[in-house]
């Protein structure tokens, strides 16, 4: 069965992407999927998949591919195209087709590319097509500073990763059903929550402070607007340290995160 063929081979697709994630990320095995992937920037296997078709349905509105291409959407064009109608779709899908027709790819390809907004499929070149699909299928928002790009320590990439998925603190991985680990209390005798572990435990007081004096002085030298981190909330706060600050200079943000990574480096390893 062919349908039966192709989810067993998405599902393989689905997992291979998953195990990438991890190697590169650093991420450990029960991840979220969608938090490694924001974490790498990457896009899920379904959003490629659409983005992909949709670039096809744009290079046969622009007549840019094969022919034979091109004349299987013939058929599905309305025949009055100078009708004003209020919600005119580019496709005609017939209603009395069956059930075996209904899933062709000629059909699931049409039907994508009539859902689009006509802002997206009026966009002038290819380039900027592509550009704009990945942004509209993409479900989760991307973040800036992705740790490939920050060129950190591999080991501080790596703990920084598994804090931003989630898993690394003793609360997470109760949550998680570890085997090694039966207690969410940090060594201090709180929970040992994201939370606590970044902004309140006694135990990495000296490291916090000594963290936040620095992120202050980049703050107020590199920074146009700046901004004082003591005002900042407690969620604006952690949203900092693992990820920096939502600016487009790179290099300003490479500091920020060298110097974040590494007070999760060393903080972790007193409270574990």
């Amino acid at each position: 069965d062919l349908h039966t063929a192709y989810r067993r081979q998405r599902q393989m697709c689905i997992r291979d992407s998953y195990r990438a994630s991890l190697l590169v990320s650093g991420a450990m095995t029960g991840s979220n999927t969608q938090s490694v992937l924001r974490i790498l920037n990457w896009s899920n296997l379904d959003s490629r998949r659409l983005s992909h078709i949709a670039v096809l349905m744009f290079k046969v509105k622009l007549g840019v591919c094969p022919s034979y291409i091109k004349n299987i959407f013939q058929s599905f064009i309305p025949q009055r195209l100078n009708v004003a109608l209020r919600n005119r779709v580019d496709y005609h899908i017939p209603l009395n087709i069956s059930t075996r027709f209904k899933d062709s790819g000629a059909i699931h390809y049409a039907k994508i590319w009539n859902d689009l907004p006509s802002d997206l499929k009026n966009l002038p070149s290819i380039s900027i097509f592509k550009r704009h699909c990945r942004q509209h299928f993409n479900r989760f928002q991307s973040i800036k500073t992705h740790s490939q790009s920050l060129l950190l320590l591999r080991k501080i990439e790596i703990r920084l990763n598994q804090l931003r998925s989630g898993i690394l603190l003793n609360s997470h991985k109760v949550a998680h059903s570890f085997n090694n680990v039966d207690s969410e209390a940090c060594r201090c005798g709180l929970m040992q929550t994201t939370k606590h572990f970044l902004l309140h435990c006694h135990l990495v007081q000296h490291l916090r402070q000594e963290m936040f004096a620095k992120l202050q002085n980049i703050i107020n030298t590199e920074l146009e607007n700046e901004f004082y981190i003591d005002s900042l909330t407690q969620n604006d706060k952690i949203e900092l340290i693992l990820y920096g600050v939502n600016i487009e200079n790179l290099e300003v943000n490479t500091e920020i995160m060298c110097i974040t990574g590494q007070f999760i480096f060393d903080s972790f390893d007193l409270v574990q």
